[in-house]
């Protein structure tokens, strides 16, 4: 069965100086993995090449296949259409990927209804809306219908972050990539939006590439670790 993340020999350089070397490892359907390692160590970076997002300066080598398809060396408006369906990603900050004049009800209903549209069951109105709530209370979200008609800054850090991950789960990707999603929260916070996560991972078929400098992964058949120095295995 083609893995649903496959690296082989992924290597990241800017300029001459080397930060990710001969990077290896794949994930099969309804696995869980954790990369670990100290902050500098090529994480963030890894998860960023294996969906084609590196920032202008960084150039990667190797191969980085998602669900078979090689993201490196693809032009970015092939990869369009990975995004969202074959991938989605948690970013470390919220406040990065939410729009800070949009509601939070409207952000959530955006990725469900292009995905309703995609699975042929469109979604809008009444029926929309519902499937947002539900969402919301998905990921553990206290009084929905309020949350909906906040704006990003009236939510604390975990709420925004609960936010992110409604927004990526409303994709119904076959990866989430979680990059350091609970760096800036308080520990309680941080325990939450695992729980929130290893649930979702552990119920639905998706399944979770967990980029982090901790391993709060349960020791369960289904969830492995990579420990990373420089990302080098």
């Amino acid at each position: 069965m083609t893995p649903v993340l496959a690296l082989d020999n992924l290597s990241i350089a800017a300029g001459s100086k080397l930060l990710v070397s001969n990077l290896s490892f794949s994930l099969a359907r309804g696995e869980r993995l954790g990369l670990i390692g100290e902050s500098g160590s090529g994480k963030s970076l890894t998860a960023l090449a294996a969906t084609g997002l590196l920032p202008a300066g960084l150039s990667p080598a190797g191969s980085a296949k998602l669900g078979g398809t090689e993201v490196i060396g693809t032009p970015n408006r092939a990869l369009d259409r990975l995004r969202g369906t074959a991938v989605a990603i948690v970013f470390q900050e919220p406040l990065t990927a939410l729009d800070p004049l949009m509601r939070i009800g409207k952000q959530v209903a955006e990725p469900l209804a292009r995905r309703a549209k995609r699975d042929d069951a469109p979604l809008s109105g009444a029926a929309l809306k519902q499937a947002v709530l539900a969402l919301l209370a998905e990921v553990a979200l206290p009084e929905p219908e309020r949350i909906a008609q906040a704006y990003p800054h009236e939510l604390s850090g975990g709420q925004r972050q609960r936010v992110a991950i409604a927004m990526a789960l409303a994709c119904k990707p076959d990866l989430l990539i979680a990059d350091e999603p609970t760096t800036a929260l308080d520990v309680t916070t941080q325990a939450e939006i695992w729980v929130c996560l290893t649930g979702w991972s552990a119920s639905a078929t998706w399944h979770c590439f967990l980029s982090a400098t901790t391993c709060p992964l349960s020791p369960t058949p289904s969830a492995r670790s990579w420990c990373s120095d420089r990302a080098r295995p």
